[in-house]
């Protein structure tokens, strides 16, 4: 699966435009798992239930990343990413709608589907507007930029409560914001989308380690991100508490990306890799 655009005379703008997105993204997104966990805990959903809506998140991130090129073709890049966001948006207020576990997994999962979509096209957007001189870099600002907004905004719990709706409500207005910069960026360029098939295989054959080191770390800290609300509440944490103690996992995986790069850059990078799983 690849992307190319055509030239594009304000990368700068862009550039900006869609990092702004991304933290609103980021902030939003982080916030919801983290609001749908302790919700479900106090509707009574039982925890395997719990962990249930919260696996479908991730199924519809992986449908997402593979259907997204197909609407990018047919209706465009930019009316893409407006669908897929309005559509996030209306999956953070459906859970107040109707409350019940197989409802929930149905919107997690459409919220996953639709991020993982708009993440895939911010992503595409980026690499087209760098060049080879400053990829890395921004790239890697992008990151940081998405991890920075996914505990950034986890300190509102304590201020909106997740028995409220207005939790949910701030989740919905942040994710609709993303649509607000690059609505506005001065961008030029279509979309050309050219589709080839995914080798999950041949990846896991090429680098066996990294492969199953992407779907270990991914299950791993995934379910901390999903779970560790509930369990915070569990031992009786305030919810401005458990807000403090996700803006801290966050916050650890951002300062542990500059280390772990630099090592890896200058030893074997399989040991880097299995220190770094042993002390997590």
């Amino acid at each position: 699966m690849s992307f190319s655009f055509e030239e594009n005379s304000h990368p700068r703008t862009t550039i900006i435009a869609i990092l702004s997105a991304v933290f609103l993204m980021g902030a939003s997104s982080a916030l919801q798992g983290t609001s749908v966990a302790l919700r479900g805990g106090m509707e009574g959903f039982s925890e395997q239930v719990i962990g249930l809506i919260m696996s479908g998140y991730f199924i519809g991130f992986i449908v997402g990343s593979l259907i997204v090129v197909n609407f990018i073709r047919f209706v465009g890049y930019v009316r893409t990413f407006a669908a897929f966001a309005s559509l996030a948006s209306t999956m953070s207020l459906a859970h107040l709608i109707v409350i019940h576990p197989v409802a929930w997994i149905i919107f997690r999962s459409l919220h996953g589907l639709f991020l993982s979509g708009m993440l895939v096209i911010i992503e595409s957007w980026l690499n087209s507007s760098t060049s080879t001189y400053n990829r890395g870099r921004v790239l890697g600002l992008y990151s940081l930029v998405y991890l920075t907004a996914m505990g950034a905004g986890q300190p509102l719990i304590g201020v909106f409560s997740p028995a409220t709706f207005e939790i949910f409500a701030v989740t919905s207005i942040l994710v609709s914001l993303s649509l607000v910069p690059l609505a506005l960026a001065q961008v030029t360029g279509t979309p050309r989308v050219d589709h080839s098939p995914i080798q999950i295989a041949r990846t896991f054959a090429k680098s066996p380690m990294a492969g199953f080191g992407v779907l270990l770390s991914g299950m791993s800290a995934e379910a901390m991100w999903s779970l560790a609300p509930l369990y915070g509440h569990g031992q009786g944490l305030s919810e401005g508490a458990i807000g403090n103690l996700m803006l801290f996992l966050s916050l650890g995986a951002l300062a542990s990306q500059w280390p772990l790069g630099w090592f890896s850059d200058r030893g074997d990078r399989r040991i880097v890799v299995l220190v770094g799983a042993g002390i997590g």
